[in-house]
């Protein structure tokens, strides 16, 4: 249980915060995997790896071309979420890229794991630096923002979440922590 100091840190630290019981916590990998499994056990045929070079549709079928060959069917998902190309089907994204990190503290125990988001909740703020804050499923903590560690300041990146972890968080300033960039799509 937190203390009221502790909890008066996280409340200065976040000044505001939105929790919504019903949100979901999902992890898109898994989540898209598990889409192509039930599908390809329902005759669906699933391609990866296999960037569309040109998507057409001419008398009710679909025409995709790639570099090692052509497929065609009656029905298309594309379903590249913020990833696609705009000028394969004419559409303009209704999405921006932008860099995302997080940092992973290694897993928290039983104890501590009752101390932060005790009922799993994923959480973001909107402080001017956007964090998140959430679990994985070995019950590391993650804690990200906006950003990118592909340049000679990325280090300010590591000293930024360590210093929000610790004033949240401060029963784990001892935790060590891995670094994994990526990218998001924000609508």
């Amino acid at each position: 249980m937190k203390t009221k100091r502790q909890g008066a840190r996280a409340a200065i630290a976040l000044r505001a915060l939105c929790l919504i019981h019903a949100q979901a916590q999902y992890s898109p990998l898994s989540y898209c995997q598990g889409l192509a499994r039930v599908a390809s056990a329902k005759g669906a045929k699933v391609f990866e790896n296999s960037p569309a070079l040109s998507i057409n549709n001419a008398d009710g079928q679909w025409r995709i071309e790639t570099k090692s060959g052509t497929a065609s069917a009656p029905n298309l998902i594309v379903a590249t979420n913020a990833y696609s190309n705009d000028q394969l089907l004419g559409q303009k994204s209704r999405f921006t890229l932008v860099h995302y990190f997080q940092f992973a503290t290694e897993p928290l125990t039983a104890k501590e794991r009752e101390t932060v988001l005790p009922n799993l909740e994923g959480c973001w703020d909107t402080a001017l630096v956007m964090s998140s804050f959430r679990y994985d499923r070995d019950g590391r903590l993650l804690v990200g923002s906006v950003g990118s560690l592909d340049h000679a300041a990325s280090p300010t990146h590591e000293f930024w979440a360590k210093k929000k972890l610790a004033a949240l968080f401060p029963q784990l300033e001892h935790k060590k922590n891995l670094i994994t960039p990526g990218m998001a799509g924000l609508p």
